[in-house]
């Protein structure tokens, strides 16, 4: 019970952090991102005119 509530409380501490200094363009095993997100970003870079095909 007890190493539960400490990961809880690493999770709270630390997970803010690695948002904000994180890959914008990372979607893997991230909260609040999906494969859709990651398939929409790559649609919207590959769409662009200076994007090599």
């Amino acid at each position: 019970m007890k190493d539960r509530a400490m990961q809880a409380l690493y999770l709270l501490a630390l997970a803010p952090v690695a948002e904000t200094t994180g890959d914008p363009n990372s979607y893997g095993f991230r909260e609040y991102r999906s494969c859709a997100d990651a398939m929409e970003q790559c649609f919207i870079c590959l769409s662009r005119r200076d994007s090599s095909r």
